[in-house]
């Protein structure tokens, strides 16, 4: 059992280091694979949940030192990713607001009109 959530947290901790990785220089391409990096921490770490059992109370499974290093190591590529995250966020946020005073000038009250971008949907089967 604890071999199983150590390696469900490797998984997860690998795929977050490449999420972070791939945003270090983000371009579509990228980001995509960004996605799906997030996508297999989320199930990795859904795995290691399941493997825990319902309430989690599973204290002889974390008591493993290498799973105790994993789960270390987790926390710290997830803090990585996420600032990252918040970073590109923020980027993005700036842009648009110069992109809506470059297109869309100014309200009355001295902001940068707001700029609705294209729709975008995904569809997955």
């Amino acid at each position: 059992m604890s071999g199983e959530i150590c390696g469900a947290l490797r998984r997860a901790r690998l795929a977050l280091i490449e999420a972070g990785d791939l945003l270090r220089s983000p371009r579509p391409a990228r980001l995509e694979r960004c996605e799906a990096a997030l996508g297999l921490a989320v199930r990795e770490l859904t795995a290691c949940k399941a493997a825990l059992g319902d309430g989690g109370n599973r204290p002889d499974a974390l008591a493993c030192p290498e799973t105790l290093a994993e789960a270390r190591g987790l926390k710290t590529a997830l803090e990585r990713a996420s600032r990252l995250l918040d970073s590109a966020a923020d980027h993005h946020r700036r842009w648009s607001r110069v992109l809506g005073a470059l297109v869309g000038g100014y309200t009355a009250q001295g902001e940068a009109a707001a700029v609705t971008p294209p729709s975008r949907t995904i569809l997955r089967g």
